[in-house]
């Protein structure tokens, strides 16, 4: 499990995040959110940004309803 053994490193989280995209055969946005949340995440693998910064960190449009269904 990441963290185990004391503070993660970020790259040690893109490459989880890159590796899990491969093994569990992501969708391209699943994959991309993934590795964003990757790059925002603490010593301990915790990353909370909102919906709204994933989605323009992903370069997507609010939907009419000004939601980000992609994310």
């Amino acid at each position: 499990m990441i963290g185990r053994d004391g503070p993660v490193k970020p790259f040690e989280l893109i490459r989880w995040a890159r590796k899990q995209a491969t093994e569990r055969d992501l969708r391209p946005i699943e994959a991309h959110v993934l590795l964003i949340l990757a790059t925002y995440a603490d010593g301990e693998a915790k990353a909370w940004p909102s919906i709204k910064t994933i989605a323009a960190d992903c370069g997507l449009k609010p939907t009419r309803g000004g939601t980000h269904s992609s994310v």
